[in-house]
């Protein structure tokens, strides 16, 4: 009833998610996966589905998917929410696919660490337990991702932003011999957290991303371990 009362539309921003509890795939809730699923991936789906024909009709129409940085990644004991923000990612990714030829627009943006009630929801209200998981960084807080929105909806109809990863552990950076040598020279075996960098395929960039010392990460080219704490920007 309420998408059909709305008489126009050319903006669609598909915000919604979260997840619940921290468990492993052999322990898991499936009351709290089905949870996760309906919020991230049924919830943009039936949105996305009723209001489509609206925005085909506005003639210049945009989709923003925000997912996470957990739509591309995978991690110990978050399979409900990175299998469910993976699917809502495909989903956004397939449906570039289908709207070829229409004046639908479609942006992905993929959030890194959010400071916002997410945390709290994950461990059912634990305000402690929530409040570690941004201790000791800087994270990204609500308004940084709104930004984001804002100026990917205020763009004229010919620019078309395919996926942005909004995050407080990505960085991209011209090659550089000596960014190369720098991450050598500070490479500490020790570290809880290591930033890793390589090459992608168009050897265009160097990614630094900055991973827990239990991930297994295969690049695409090369791989160096760094010192602890925030991601390096030489």
């Amino acid at each position: 009833a309420f998408c059909a009362a709305i008489p126009r539309l050319h903006v669609l921003v598909n915000n919604a998610g979260g997840a619940k509890g921290t468990t492993s795939v052999m322990d898991a809730s499936e009351e709290q996966w089905r949870w996760m699923w309906e919020t991230n991936v049924l919830g943009s789906l039936r949105v996305t589905k009723a209001l489509l024909p609206a925005l085909i009709a506005s003639g210049d129409g945009l989709i923003v998917s925000v997912t996470s940085i957990a739509a591309f990644e995978a991690y110990d004991n978050g399979a409900g929410y990175t299998s469910a923000k993976h699917a809502q990612g495909v989903t956004h990714r397939t449906l570039r696919y289908e709207l070829l030829g229409k004046p639908v627009r479609l942006t992905e943006i993929a959030p890194g660490m959010v400071e916002t009630d997410f945390s709290l929801v994950r461990f059912e209200g634990d305000q402690e337990r929530a409040d570690k998981v941004y201790e000791g960084l800087t994270p990204l807080v609500a308004e940084d991702v709104a930004e984001v929105i804002g100026f990917v909806a205020s763009r004229p109809p010919h620019v078309n932003l395919d996926q942005i990863i909004n995050s407080d552990e990505w960085v991209l950076l011209e090659p550089n011999e000596k960014i190369i040598e720098y991450i050598k020279e500070h490479s500490d075996p020790d570290a809880e957290w290591y930033a890793v960098a390589e090459v992608d395929e168009d050897n265009d960039y160097i990614l630094i991303d900055r991973i827990h010392h239990t991930t297994v990460y295969e690049p695409v080219t090369m791989t160096v371990s760094t010192m602890s704490g925030n991601t390096i920007v030489p």
